[in-house]
């Protein structure tokens, strides 16, 4: 939920902003696919039925994570990431900031520097997302990282803090 959140901070805080880097990103308010919505169900349906530790096996089998766990580089670590968690979002209502108006609208009030970051092989609703992005957001720019998925800052840290660290040279934000 990284990507949702730093997008409500940049419209909420855009003079505290001084660079945006959405990251495999969904938008508040914007719907998702009934695919996403299908691969959710069964982890909120376990935790119920057999608690949480089953519901996180549920999570990191989903669609999703499938570039990761199939990489040998990130596979245990995210097994690990998802073995310390502790389900708080299974049984609870998220408290992440919202913002009073559909954030998708509000885009173009976006003027840091901005950065789109998407794994190639990341879900449908996260890579149209990246394009709404990119549409949007005046001067942003949006790199798709090849051979990856949902969370390619793990499946490919050499391409991704390569591309983030020419973005913040680029723009003085080193």
């Amino acid at each position: 939920m990284g990507g949702y959140v730093v997008i409500n901070f940049a419209l909420a805080y855009t003079e505290r902003t001084s660079a945006l880097i959405p990251i495999d990103a969904i938008i508040e308010s914007r719907s998702v696919s009934k695919e996403y919505m299908d691969s959710m169900a069964p982890i909120f349906s376990t935790v119920k039925e057999k608690g949480i530790e089953p519901a996180k096996q549920v999570w990191l089998n989903m669609p999703l994570f499938a570039p990761a766990r199939s990489n040998p580089k990130c596979a245990g670590k995210l097994r690990e990431i998802v073995g310390r968690y502790n389900g708080w979002n299974f049984v609870n209502d998220d408290n992440i900031l919202r913002i009073s108006t559909v954030p998708e609208m509000r885009l173009h009030e976006i003027k840091a520097p901005t950065l789109i970051v998407v794994g190639e092989l990341d879900i449908l609703d996260c890579l149209e997302v990246a394009d709404v992005l990119e549409e949007r957001i005046a001067g942003s720019e949006k790199v798709e990282l090849r051979g990856v998925g949902h969370i390619s800052n793990m499946e490919d840290p050499v391409g991704f803090n390569k591309i983030v660290l020419n973005f913040l040279s680029k723009h003085n934000l080193t």
